[in-house]
C-alpha cells in the first residue's frame, strides 16, 4: 500500500519554479497550491513569474500541464527584537527575522486536478505517533539530466521544537535535498498531511527535516480570511469540498486500504461467524456453560486483533508478515467456501430436541420417530441428571416427531425450522388432562334463564393473571362441557369411572359414541390444562347477574381425564 500512497502524492504534487528558487507544492483545492513562503517570496516581491507544473512521470522532463501563478497569499516574516550581546556603541536592540510561519498559497487557472486533504486539527503535534511518514517532492535541477528529479523520502517523528511562538516538528532518518521545501509530509497509515517540509536539517546526511505543522497552516489561512485577503478557509471547510475529497481522495486511498480490497469477503466471514455462534448457542449449549465456547471466543479475539491490524496496515515489513499472512489466509475465497460448507452442514440440523432428566427417576431409553408413518426411530438413554439431544437433518419432512419413553405414552412434539425445543422428563411426557363436565338433564330445561362463566387459574401464570372465558348457553344443550387440548380417547382403565359418570348401566359402545360426539362438538381446546391449575364454573341469572351456583375443581394429577357431574 506504500506504492499506492506514492502514486497518490505524485498526482497531487507540483513543481514550483520561482526565478532561481525551486520548490514543491501540494494541490489542496481547485486551483490552489500550498507551499512554503520562502520558495516564492523573492520572485513574487520582484514581479517575476512563478511557474507551477505537474510533471509527467511517465515522460521525464515533460509536464501534464504548466501554469503561471495568478495571485499569491503569503505569510509575513516573523520579526523579533532581542538585546545585543556584548559591548555596543549605541546599545540598540537587534532585530531578528525568521521565515515563519513560512506558508503560501498560489492560485492558478487550472482547476481540473486531483486534490489531497488538508486535515483540520487544532493539535496535530499532540496526536503524532511514532511511525513512518512520507514526503514526495522535487530536487533542484540536475545539470546532467536537465530536469528536476522527483524524490521520495521516509521520515520518523522525533519531537517538537518550540522557540517562543515558533513551533516546528522535527523528523529524522531521511535525506532531504534542496527543492523539497513545500512538500506535504503525510502519515503512511492515514494518508493525512501532518505538515509542510520547511527545511532540511542536512543536505548531505539523512538527518531529516523541519516541518511546519498543519495547525500553523490553518492559523495562517484563517487569518487571511479574517483580514479579507482570501476565502480559502471557508472553501476548505465547505461540505462541497469535503464531498469532492470523499469521492476522489478517499476512493483512491481509503482510510483502511485492505478493508476496501477485502471488504466483501470480510462481510461474508462475519456473517458466517454470526451464523455459527447462533447455531452453537441454540444447539450445543449456553455460552457460559461451555468451555469449548470460551476457547472459540479466545481464538476469535486473537484473530480479530490480527485481522484488525492487518486491515488498517499499509506497511508490509517483516514485523507485520505474520499478521498479513493470517488475514490473507482467513479471507481467501477457498477458506470462505470451506467455512460456508461447514456452516451449511451445521444448519442442516435445522431442528433439535433437548430432553433433561429428573433426579427422582432412573435411566430410561427415549426413542424419537420421524417420517409420515413415524416408523423410523432413533433411541437415546437419558439418565437422572443428564440430557439428551435429538438432531434433525434438513431433509426431515413434516412438522412434528413422536417421542416415546420406554413404558410410557407417546409424546408428539411440533417443531419449528432452525429452532430448539426443550422438554423435561417426566413432566412434559405426562398426558395433558381433559375435563368433561356433564350437566344434569333437568337443568337443561332451565337453560334460557341462566348464563355461565368459566374461570381458569393457571398455576404457572403471574399473580393476578387469570383467564376468563364466557360460555354461552348453546353449549349446555349438548349436556356437557369439554376443556383441554388433548384429543379424547376411551381408555379401558377408566371404564368404571365412565360408567359412573353416566349414572351406571351404560354399554361401552354407548360411551364410545358419546366420546365421538364430543370430539366433533364445540370444545375449548385452546385451554391447555396443566398440573396445579384450578377451574371454576359459575352459573348466574341473566335477569340480575346474581350467582346461583359455583363449583371449583383442582387438577391434582396428570395422566387421567377429569369426569365431573355438575350438580345444580
Amino acid at each position: 500500500m506504500a506504492d499506492a500512497l506514492i502514486n497518490l502524492l505524485q498526482s497531487r504534487t507540483v513543481l514550483i519554479r520561482a526565478g532561481k528558487a525551486v520548490g514543491t507544492g501540494t494541490l489542496i483545492a481547485p486551483g490552489m497550491v500550498l507551499t512554503c513562503a520562502h520558495v516564492i517570496r523573492h520572485a513574487w516581491g520582484n514581479n517575476k513569474p512563478i511557474l507551477v507544473s505537474l510533471p509527467d512521470l511517465m515522460a521525464p522532463g515533460q509536464f501534464v500541464w504548466e501554469e503561471t501563478a495568478l495571485s499569491v497569499n503569503i505569510s509575513k516574516i516573523y520579526e523579533e527584537t532581542v538585546p545585543v550581546d556584548g559591548p555596543s556603541e549605541d546599545h540598540t536592540p537587534k532585530t531578528l527575522k525568521t521565515e515563519y510561519p513560512d506558508v503560501a498559497v498560489i492560485e492558478i487557472e487550472q482547476k481540473d486536478h486531483a486534490l489531497i486533504e488538508l486535515p483540520f486539527n487544532d493539535n496535530i503535534t499532540g496526536n503524532l505517533l511514532e511511525g513512518q511518514y512520507l514526503a514526495f517532492g522535487f530536487q533542484k535541477r540536475e545539470a546532467q539530466l536537465d530536469r528536476n528529479v522527483p524524490q521520495t523520502i521516509n521520515l520518523t517523528y522525533e519531537g517538537l521544537q518550540v522557540d517562543g511562538i515558533i513551533k516546528k516538528l522535527m523528523f529524522t532518518h531521511g535525506l532531504v535535498r534542496p527543492g523539497m521545501s513545500g512538500a506535504a509530509l503525510v502519515e503512511r497509515r492515514s494518508g493525512k498531511i501532518v505538515g509542510l517540509v520547511h527545511m532540511t536539517r542536512s543536505s548531505n546526511d539523512n538527518l531529516g527535516a523541519y516541518v511546519i505543522p498543519t495547525e500553523v497552516i490553518w492559523d495562517v489561512i484563517k487569518k487571511w480570511e479574517g483580514e479579507g485577503e482570501s476565502k480559502l478557509y471557508s472553501l476548505l471547510r465547505s461540505k462541497q469540498h469535503q464531498l469532492r475529497l470523499k469521492k476522489e481522495y478517499y476512493k483512491e486511498y481509503p482510510r483502511y486500504p485492505m478493508l476496501k480490497k477485502y471488504g466483501v469477503r470480510l462481510l461474508v466471514f462475519l456473517v458466517l461467524l454470526v451464523l455459527f455462534l447462533w447455531w452453537y448457542s441454540y444447539h450445543i449449549g449456553q455460552p457460559q456453560n461451555s468451555g469449548l465456547f470460551a476457547v472459540i471466543l479466545t481464538a476469535l479475539s486473537i484473530g480479530g486483533i490480527f485481522i484488525g491490524n492487518w486491515l488498517g496496515n499499509d506497511v508490509r515489513d517483516e514485523t507485520q508478515a505474520y499478521k498479513t499472512s493470517f488475514g490473507k489466509w482467513v479471507l481467501k475465497s477457498s477458506v470462505l467456501i470451506v467455512l460456508s460448507l461447514i456452516i451449511f452442514s451445521l444448519w442442516n440440523f435445522n431442528s433439535s430436541i433437548w430432553i433433561y432428566g429428573n433426579s427422582q427417576y432412573e435411566e430410561i431409553p427415549v426413542t424419537m420417530y420421524t417420517g409420515d408413518d413415524f416408523k423410523k426411530g432413533v433411541e437415546q438413554e437419558i439418565d437422572s441428571t443428564g440430557k439428551i439431544r435429538f438432531f434433525l437433518p434438513i431433509v426431515f419432512k413434516g412438522d412434528s416427531v413422536k417421542l416415546v419413553p420406554k413404558g410410557s405414552e407417546p409424546k408428539f412434539v411440533k417443531l419449528k425450522p432452525y429452532s430448539r425445543r426443550v422438554l423435561y422428563y417426566p413432566k412434559d411426557f405426562l398426558l395433558e388432562p381433559v375435563i368433561i363436565i356433564r350437566f344434569h338433564p333437568a337443568f337443561l330445561k332451565l337453560i334460557d334463564k341462566y348464563k355461565f362463566h368459566l374461570e381458569v387459574d393457571k398455576a404457572n401464570a403471574p399473580t393476578g393473571d387469570h383467564k376468563f372465558i364466557h360460555i354461552d348457553s348453546t353449549l349446555t344443550n349438548e349436556g356437557s362441557l369439554v376443556l383441554g387440548a388433548r384429543h379424547l380417547e376411551f381408555r379401558k382403565d377408566k371404564e368404571d369411572e365412565w360408567i359412573d359418570f353416566f349414572g351406571g348401566k351404560v354399554e361401552i359402545t354407548t360411551i364410545k359414541e358419546w366420546i365421538a360426539q364430543w370430539k366433533n362438538a364445540k370444545r375449548y381446546t385452546d385451554i391447555d390444562l396443566d398440573l396445579g391449575d384450578k377451574v371454576k364454573i359459575i352459573i348466574m341469572r341473566k335477569s340480575d347477574g346474581s350467582t346461583v351456583n359455583e363449583q371449583s375443581y383442582s387438577i391434582n394429577t396428570d395422566n387421567v381425564d377429569k369426569l365431573i357431574k355438575f350438580k345444580f
